[in-house]
């Protein structure tokens, strides 16, 4: 690694760690922040919001995957990475060698984020957003000659990542936090969920399904965005990648396509991030690559639950024809 690509590793490590500390420092703070009626978690900047909305010069031609938490973001971020780097040995290792910092759009000091973003040595960036559609600038995306990839999962099986997820972060929470996120087991957390009682860039009400909802309405309004579904992915990975590769303007063989396959698995993610726990990227990674399957749900969800979930849905997302897949 070169001497620039070495000291941008370092001050992106300084502000991770800088983020860390105030994730360490939640609890004194209040855990809702709102903005327009949004409400988003207190580790999340409303001035960085703010700035990528008014403010930010987007780097030409960048990748942007937006999802919601667990709906296979970093799944989704690799097979990006692999499609435009796997080819350069040299833009694949430095791609690797910095920390993730793909969600500086939400979190972290503003000026430090644009002078680091702009100087990473890698001629096409990407990064991710959890934010919802309607806190994204959209002109600005597409002046800028960048893509959108958005994500999407199945509620059921989404809600079950997140139920895991958010285990693995309570020490982080007050007694009181844990209870209003997960309640007493799994039966107490999805009725919580359901209700909309969790702050991840969502209005009073509303859970994952109100989120995908306005992501889908963009993905047709914009041609610059592209909608992948975690189902299809594990359906026919190859077909998708090949689809994510064409929107992405990255001409792909069936020997790298292949590749691709082979460094992407979740199986082969999680030997990865098992083997090489050592770099931030992967601590990161552990924290946020579970099972990846698909119909999981069925272990969890009783069936008033189920029902329950399938009429929200229904009367959410009918108005936009969106049809998931429950089961493989």
């Amino acid at each position: 690694m070169d001497d620039s690509c070495s000291k941008l590793t370092q001050d992106i490590l300084r502000l991770m760690k800088d983020i860390g500390v105030a994730v360490q420092n939640e609890s004194k703070l209040p855990y809702v922040m709102h903005r327009e009626g949004w409400r988003l978690p207190v580790v999340f900047s409303l001035q960085c919001v703010d700035y990528a909305m008014n403010e930010w010069k987007i780097p030409e031609n960048s990748v942007i995957i937006a999802s919601f938490p667990k709906t296979g973001t970093m799944w989704c971020m690799e097979i990006v990475r692999q499609i435009m780097y796997g080819n350069d040995d040299e833009l694949l290792n430095k791609s690797k060698s910095l920390p993730q910092i793909g969600h500086l759009i939400e979190m972290g000091q503003v000026y430090k984020f644009t002078d680091i973003y702009q100087e990473l040595p890698i001629p096409r960036k990407f990064f991710f957003t959890h934010l919802p559609a309607e806190l994204l600038n959209f002109e600005k995306i597409k002046q800028s000659n960048s893509k959108i990839i958005s994500m999407c999962r199945n509620p059921k099986d989404q809600a079950v990542s997140w139920y895991y997820f958010l285990q693995k972060l309570k020490p982080s929470y007050t007694k009181e936090q844990t209870e209003q996120l997960l309640g007493e087991g799994w039966n107490d957390f999805i009725a919580r969920y359901i209700s909309g009682v969790h702050a991840m860039g969502l209005k009073e009400g509303q859970w994952y399904p109100d989120h995908l909802g306005e992501w889908i309405k963009r993905v047709r309004e914009h041609d610059n965005t592209l909608l992948v579904e975690f189902e299809s992915l594990k359906r026919d990975f190859k077909s998708e990648t090949r689809r994510i590769a064409k929107f992405l303007d990255v001409e792909l063989s069936e020997e790298d396509v292949t590749k691709v396959y082979e460094r992407c698995t979740i199986d082969s993610m999680k030997t990865k991030t098992d083997q090489e726990n050592d770099g931030s990227e992967f601590k990161f990674m552990q924290k946020n690559i579970r099972k990846g399957e698909v119909g999981g749900w069925k272990n969890y969800f009783t069936v008033a639950e189920s029902e329950l979930v399938d009429r929200l849905v229904e009367e959410k997302l009918s108005d936009i024809g969106v049809k998931f897949t429950y089961e493989l």
